[in-house]
């Protein structure tokens, strides 16, 4: 019998089957499985394709276990779409995750940059004209003093520092009363 590649990739559908899922490897006739949930039918597939000797040859076992999986779901339309539309869904807001932490990084360093050009105003004013708390303005100029090397790559960035909507405003007045 000639000799089977160990490393292989086998299409396993998957389709309804009542209360469970029927699993089956189309190019290796008589490999079938049942489990009542998919993580069943998948652990199951494996094993049926380790007792497939006939089609696979005396290193079976050895190509069932090394053996990947691409799994194709037969489902009716409608609910295709609808996990269509989830995946974009999920990697459009991946992106949008992704892009919001780039943006709060730089951020960041353009306030680790705008609290090294502050110099020597209170932390209250800092906080002010940074647009976060007195709190946190200390931590950042802390944070700056302390760390030149960090401090010299913000303030060699390509940011700019706009003012926040809360530094352009007057303060409240307080009354007397």
């Amino acid at each position: 019998m000639p000799r089977k590649k160990l490393d292989q990739v086998f299409e396993v559908k998957f389709e309804r089957d009542g209360s469970g899922w029927l699993a089956t490897i189309p190019r290796v006739p008589g490999c079938i499985t049942w489990g009542r949930s998919i993580e069943e039918a998948r652990r199951n597939i494996r094993e049926a394709l380790a007792t497939c000797e006939d089609v696979l040859g005396d290193r079976v076992e050895e190509i069932a276990e090394r053996a990947r999986f691409e799994e194709n779901f037969d489902l009716p339309r409608g609910t295709k779409e609808a996990l269509n539309v989830l995946r974009v869904k999920e990697a459009h807001q991946k992106q949008i995750q992704a892009d919001a932490d780039r943006a709060q990084a730089d951020v960041e360093r353009a306030r680790e940059l705008a609290a090294r050009k502050l110099g020597s105003v209170s932390s209250r004013d800092a906080g002010l004209l940074l647009g976060v708390s007195h709190e946190r303005a200390r931590q950042i100029v802390m944070m700056v003093k302390s760390s030149p090397q960090r401090a010299a790559t913000a303030s060699s960035g390509k940011l700019s520092v706009k003012a926040s909507a809360r530094s352009t405003k007057a303060p409240h007045k307080r009354r007397a009363g």
